[in-house]
């Protein structure tokens, strides 16, 4: 990966990270070429199938079934969370305490 390049890691392949996926996919399209500088890097799933489906369907580059191992690669940079919500806040702590940014989607109050 280029040195420039913000690296994505997805969590949760479902309705949700499929829309978030689709979204970081379009950015390009919006912002141009300086958009090009995201890559989406590994997605963490539950399901073998759902990880090989958004590798061949959507790109990563890796899938896995341990939010650690997605934590641990060093080549992403942003973690963007699209589990339910009461599996958020526990992702997001071990996302900082991995030293990542995130995204989370919830209605947090």
């Amino acid at each position: 990966m280029q040195k420039n390049t913000i690296g994505i890691g997805i969590v949760g392949y479902g309705s949700i990270g499929r829309v978030h996926t689709l979204a970081y996919r379009s950015i390009p399209l919006y912002y141009g070429e300086y958009a090009n500088s995201l890559a989406l890097v590994g997605v963490c799933v539950r399901d073998v199938h759902r990880g090989q489906a958004a590798e061949r369907d959507a790109g990563f580059q890796f899938y896995t079934t341990d939010y650690s191992a997605l934590l641990a690669h060093e080549d992403i940079n942003v973690v963007c969370i699209c589990t339910p919500n009461d599996l958020h806040k526990s992702m997001l702590i071990e996302a900082m305490q991995a030293g990542k940014g995130f995204s989370v989607r919830s209605p947090w109050r």
